[in-house]
């Protein structure tokens, strides 16, 4: 799982956890971490759990400045931290550390005004993480975490079945590993039918950019592939299926997430147990309140 999430922080940008949101849901989303990262006192300390990209990360920097400094430690089960990730400025200073389980932090408790995660925290055993989260802040918890019935979950989390289909039915690496070794009309044919197979089933999705892409990505190697030698055209097939397999494997991980309205309600009661004061949560939606994008969790008053 680490591999997993390395590769693909280095693969996006900062904001990849949302790159998929309409820009309503992103615009929503990013004031209400800067709100929350402005209301912070001189001197707090901030732990981004799951930080990726590094978003949360440069929202807070851009509340910090001259009167108010702020110090974040970020982690993260990816054991790079991105080329691209916000570094550390006069006002806002910045560890990373990798490879990071969050159900098992290493850090003592109450150390952490806030503790903030954005569809992070909620990647594997949630009440184990929630522990740990409670544990380790001395004031404030904030999290975005996946809905089961968003769309977000809704929408892409059958991508798993669809690359399943693309190569164990479809055998479509197979048949153009075949047709850039050795082309003949028989392979020509079988190509076509799967790119009439990839077509059907586009129609038929609520999401198809992923299959559509896929085809057009396909596309333009099949225009190309003779001007490379075999060899580096098997290269790239082998690539090819790597990250297929990969986006697959992410896109259950995302299918396990999605938390349902009934385990929100015990993660505040949780959270309360813990020491907190007040624990809520409530959903976030976007584009005129039609679709609901997560579910925001915060906690506040512990005792410390």
């Amino acid at each position: 799982m680490t591999d997993l999430w390395t590769r693909y922080y280095q693969a996006g940008d900062v904001h990849s956890s949302t790159a998929g949101f309409s820009t309503d849901a992103r615009e929503r989303i990013a004031d209400r971490w800067k709100k929350r990262f402005s209301e912070l006192p001189d001197g707090a300390t901030i732990l981004d759990i799951g930080s990726g990209g590094g978003a949360l990360l440069e929202f807070a920097a851009k509340t910090a400045g001259p009167e108010r400094s702020l110090k974040a430690t970020a982690v993260d089960l990816s054991t790079t931290r991105p080329d691209d990730a916000p570094a550390s400025t006069d006002h806002f200073a910045i560890e990373f550390q990798g490879g990071i389980e969050f159900t098992n932090l290493p850090f003592d408790a109450n150390v952490f005004s806030l503790v903030a995660s954005q569809f992070a925290i909620e990647y594997g055993n949630l009440p184990e993480a929630l522990a740990e989260a409670a544990r380790v802040s001395s004031g404030g918890l904030m999290a975005l975490i996946h809905a089961r019935d968003g769309v977000i979950v809704r929408q892409n989390a059958p991508i798993a079945e669809q690359v399943d289909w693309l190569l164990d039915e479809l055998r479509l690496v197979e048949v153009l590993t075949h047709h850039v070794q050795r082309p003949t009309p028989a392979s020509g044919n079988q190509l076509k039918l799967i790119g009439s197979e990839i077509g059907t089933k586009v129609d038929q999705l609520e999401n198809p950019s992923f299959l559509r892409d896929l085809a057009g990505n396909i596309g333009q190697f099949l225009s190309g592939y003779q001007e490379n030698p075999t060899q580096e055209n098997i290269r790239l097939l082998r690539g090819f299926e790597r990250a297929l397999k990969n986006h697959r494997d992410r896109m259950r991980a995302l299918a396990v997430a999605g938390r349902t309205p009934e385990e929100m309600d015990k993660a505040c009661a949780q959270l309360l147990e813990a020491g907190f004061k007040d624990a809520r949560w409530e959903a976030q939606r976007s584009d005129g309140d039609r679709h609901l994008v997560g579910y925001w969790l915060h906690a506040a008053g512990k005792d410390s």
